[in-house]
């Protein structure tokens, strides 16, 4: 989490911002918006890279309000990639003005790829099974992978039989 100043400058950011930007301590990480792209990238949810404007403090201090907006990161330095969720919201003072953002990220690269593993096992599942006898050197196809290829029996049987060789 941390908050700016209406020029995009860090007032105020706890150590979970340090380790979710991957920064190794506090003295490292850098006080002002302008110099993040230096080291840092960030993605759009298509993956196309996000330009600075479109970062979440700048959105924030345009008056956006946005809770689990996802971005692709990479730290140039080392290449490293990971997916963050950011909610943000502007600071204002009392006759409206913004004077400030407040920005919290948090690393849901663990639950995405979750989320990606759960997603091919079932398109796998939905695609069917089979099985190979070695010793008869035959394969038995279930009724979707039959109905997925659009093969007869024996030309299931053959093809599958050609995969395992």
């Amino acid at each position: 989490m941390f908050i700016s100043d209406a020029q995009g400058r860090f007032v105020h950011f706890n150590e979970a911002f340090t380790t979710f930007h991957r920064f190794t301590s506090r003295a490292q990480t850098l006080s002002s918006l302008e110099d993040y792209p230096a080291v840092l990238e960030l993605f759009m949810a298509g993956g196309e890279p996000a330009p600075l404007e479109q970062w979440p403090l700048p959105r924030a201090l345009r008056g956006e309000v946005a809770t689990n907006v996802e971005y692709g990161l990479r730290r140039k330095d080392t290449g490293e990639r990971w997916v963050g969720s950011y909610s943000f919201a502007p600071i204002r003072s009392p006759d409206g003005t913004i004077v400030g953002s407040v920005v919290a990220g948090r690393d849901i690269t663990a639950w995405k790829n979750a989320q990606a593993e759960l997603e091919r096992a079932q398109r796998l599942a939905r695609l069917g099974s089979w099985t190979w006898d070695p010793g008869a050197d035959q394969v038995t196809w279930s009724a979707q992978m039959y109905e997925l290829f659009g093969r007869d029996a024996a030309v299931g049987r053959a093809i599958g039989a050609a995969l395992l060789r």
